[in-house]
């Protein structure tokens, strides 16, 4: 995948809000970070963990099940999850990045977890998360990633540069 491709369907994206468009996006950025998708670049429904973000989901056009997929393949160090948001907030965010994956994820918090003496030490057994989430108008993407509190955020919406 070439910065070329990648501008090609940003632009595709722009020009037709669509959910195939964004997930076609989804699926081109990660073959350019070099990140093995799930096989034949479908997504694969994931439940949700907590009964909050199942209601901060949209539902999915057919099934109306909430629309929590799981891009990446098994056996990696990152998952990348693909949610689509009714409302782009804060709160709907906190709920899909801090607390669905729980403290099992590298990147989950570790305040309040102490040590104890004579205890094996507290080891995260999950992989590191990177959460792509769009809203139901399907206008743009945007990557959320995550280290306890911090969160960093990317957003791909409405922007295209010409690269030589």
């Amino acid at each position: 995948m070439t910065i070329q491709e990648l501008n090609q369907k940003l632009h595709n994206l722009n020009a037709e809000n669509s959910r195939e468009r964004v997930l076609e996006f989804s699926f081109a950025l990660l073959g350019w970070m070099g990140i093995a998708s799930n096989g034949e670049d479908k997504p694969q429904l994931l439940a949700t963990k907590t009964q909050t973000l199942s209601g901060y989901l949209a539902p999915a056009p057919m099934t109306t099940q909430p629309q929590l997929y799981r891009l990446s393949a098994d056996g990696q160090n990152i998952r990348i999850r693909f949610a689509v948001l009714k409302k782009f907030k804060k709160s709907y965010i906190n709920q899909l990045v801090d607390n669905d994956p729980g403290l099992a994820s590298y990147q989950a918090s570790m305040k309040g977890i102490v040590q104890v003496p004579g205890r094996e030490p507290y080891i995260s057994t999950q992989p590191y998360y990177i959460h792509f989430v769009t809203t139901p108008d399907y206008d743009r993407l945007t990557l959320i990633y995550n280290q306890g509190d911090q969160k960093r955020i990317i957003t791909f919406r409405n922007r295209r540069r010409d690269f030589p």
